[in-house]
């Protein structure tokens, strides 16, 4: 990972030092994801929801010609699992809670800080809009996470907060940009998840050295304005 990051790091310098063209884009991601988890801390069961999840972003894009455009943002993202299964209430209330009920969540949502980096290829360009395509891969940070459903006792902790690696994806997506003014844009991008990795949680009676994998279980748009810098 280490490794990974620090190629990415070099890449984008030597994107910069290259650029033909900056800009600054603004982006507002909401994605609809199909979740599916194996629970197997009590009775054993597979579950399955959808859940809407949302973002904003700040992207810095590097123009490297007329049709590649490289990019690197950071940003945040709340990651909603609506899925029901037992939490660890004891471990987010430690000295205070020793109830040894299995409770419940209804839901379960982690804050994330995320760095995606990106490439696009234009496809078709006019006075007036554009078309690309290209793919974002985004490493995730969790810095808290909340446990929603029954609790032990009022007032009990239903909240943990530590900074973490938490995910990375890999989405593919199409960017249809509008033209404003000669140095802003608009636009939407419309995109899929092509493969989502999550580190399991210990709240949730899961091991959090694995991972889980999943292929294609998010969908979702970016709304995004642009300045050209």
């Amino acid at each position: 990972m280490r490794t990974l990051i620090l190629f990415g790091l070099l890449f984008i310098c030597s994107s910069i030092v290259r650029a033909q063209q900056l800009d600054l884009t603004l982006r507002a991601p909401l994605q609809f994801e199909s979740q599916r988890e194996e629970i197997t801390y009590g009775p054993h069961e597979i579950q399955k929801s959808t859940a809407f999840n949302f973002g904003m972003d700040a992207l810095l894009g590097i123009h490297l010609s007329q049709k590649v455009k490289v990019g690197l943002g950071l940003g945040y993202f709340r990651d909603r699992f609506a899925i029901s299964r037992p939490y660890n209430h004891e471990l987010l209330n430690l000295g205070f809670d020793s109830i040894p009920d299995i409770l419940k969540t209804r839901t379960y949502d982690y804050n994330l800080l995320r760095t995606p980096i990106s490439i696009k290829y234009t496809i078709s360009k006019n006075s007036t809009n554009s078309f690309s395509l290209g793919f974002e891969y985004i490493p995730a940070f969790s810095f808290s996470s909340s446990y929603n459903g029954a609790v032990p006792y009022p007032g009990a902790k239903t909240t943990a907060h530590g900074f973490k690696f938490f995910s990375h994806s890999l989405n593919l997506s199409a960017t249809i940009s509008f033209q404003l003014k000669n140095s802003t844009t608009i636009g939407i991008e419309p995109y899929c998840s092509v493969l989502h990795i999550y580190r399991n949680d210990r709240i949730l009676y899961t091991d959090e050295s694995q991972f889980e994998n999943r292929s294609f279980d998010a969908f979702g748009i970016g709304f995004f304005f642009t300045l050209n810098l």
